[in-house]
């Protein structure tokens, strides 16, 4: 549990994810960090809208099916 709420490691995640996803050449906006420590966490401010978000994904044209694969894919690397 004391790594779940070290946000030096979330961190450490959130460029990994960033990474991942240029890597396959998904569009998506993910937050960078600014300052981190073990207690506290900034990161930028990303427009955009959630991956749960079926409205704006139906208004964006996105094939959530296809969406979904690429993330599960992603997320298993």
């Amino acid at each position: 549990m004391a790594h779940e709420l070290d946000f030096t490691r979330e961190a450490a995640n959130l460029v990994t994810v960033k990474s991942n996803l240029a890597a396959a050449r998904l569009p998506a906006a993910v937050p960078l960090p600014l300052l981190a420590s073990r207690r506290a966490l900034v990161m930028t401010y990303e427009e955009g809208f959630k991956i749960t978000d079926t409205r704006a994904l139906a208004i964006h044209g996105v094939d959530t099916s296809a969406l979904m694969a690429r993330v599960v894919a992603i997320y298993a690397q």
